[in-house]
């Protein structure tokens, strides 16, 4: 049976159009349980867990090069002393949330503390470091790459 017009669209190619429909829901109804309840939006959560797999990704692919190159005391100083930067960087950043929750990006920071032209400066440094992390991650692939081939 294919659903009316005013219950939504049918394609006559479809070839699941002669199949039936549950029992009580309308055409309508399955269309709208079928679309995506993700609007677009990610909680801090989940973008922590991105970040740290990026980070993690190309930093443990690069470990062994490094040390390599740094040497094992040096080496060890420097992973010591990133990790002590990013945890005062992220208690910093999650100080300012709880001042600010309304604040959502690094440019509505910039934009709130230090006003409306500086929200291109404060887009443009956290579209510069997603092009880096691309950049780190495509050298790192490479540079591992070569070395197993």
């Amino acid at each position: 049976p294919s659903p009316s017009s005013s219950e939504g669209s049918y394609d006559e190619n479809d070839p699941d159009a002669d199949a039936e429909l549950p029992p009580g829901l309308t055409y309508d109804e399955i269309v709208e349980l079928a679309k995506p309840k993700w609007k677009g939006e990610v909680g801090w959560p989940m973008m922590t867990m991105v970040m740290i797999s990026e980070v993690l990704g190309a930093g443990l692919l690069g470990l062994p090069v490094a040390f390599t190159h740094l040497g094992w005391v040096p080496a060890i100083l420097s992973v010591i002393f990133v990790f002590l930067l990013s945890t005062l960087t992220g208690l910093q950043i999650f100080s300012l949330k709880r001042i600010l929750p309304s604040v959502k990006s690094f440019p509505s920071l910039f934009k709130t503390l230090l006003g409306r032209r500086w929200f291109g400066y404060g887009a443009g440094c956290v579209y510069l470091l997603l092009y880096l992390y691309c950049v780190a991650d495509f050298v790192v692939m490479v540079e591992s790459l070569q070395e197993v081939f």
